[in-house]
């Protein structure tokens, strides 16, 4: 009932945050992007999986690297919100006590599309063991968002390329 209550209260804000324009510049669209690695972030912690699952387009993929560090099953060849949502009910079932932090340390937008680099933390009790056992499992990931049908959608959950700045993908303003 109190995780109920918190989601409530959650959508609520989201919901009476003033006006639903989406940024284009890269200042807005980052505060946008941080905003929904939050939430997600939230989600994670309330082991709520509708809202950690907000910020995801129905195309969503992760990288299977990513995924293991939250379920020994991995991710797999699928995507969109429903595969995530399944994802995360088997991650909630192996932790408990999550803290989950993503912090943006850099934005890339290229016009449709938002790059967000960004450190990872993950800590929770695993609860397949006896004691349940601490885990840790930090990153440095890749958060790809589109702009879609009027907001910033996550497209691709991925770790951190080496040098971003070798990717070989042209110009884009960078943050």
């Amino acid at each position: 009932m109190r995780r109920l209550a918190i989601t409530a209260v959650v959508f609520l804000a989201i919901g009476c945050s003033g006006s639903h324009t989406v940024p284009t510049d890269v200042l807005g669209v980052r505060q946008v992007l941080q905003e929904s690695l939050n939430l997600m972030a939230f989600g994670f912690e309330q082991e709520d999986y509708f809202l950690a699952s907000q910020p995801v387009s129905e195309r969503f993929t992760m990288n299977n690297n990513v995924a293991v560090r939250y379920h020994p099953d991995g991710w797999g060849e699928v995507q969109g919100v429903g595969k995530f949502r399944e994802f995360l009910l088997k991650v909630f079932e192996l932790h408990a006590n999550i803290e989950q932090q993503f912090e943006i340390t850099g934005v890339e937008l290229n016009g449709e599309l938002a790059n967000a680099n960004t450190n990872v933390i993950f800590n929770s009790a695993r609860t397949d063991t006896v004691p349940p056992e601490a885990h840790t499992a930090p990153g440095e990931d890749l958060f790809i968002f589109e702009k879609e049908n009027g907001a910033w959608k996550l497209i691709r959950w991925d770790e951190q390329p080496e040098h971003p700045e070798d990717h070989g993908e042209g110009v884009g303003e960078d943050v």
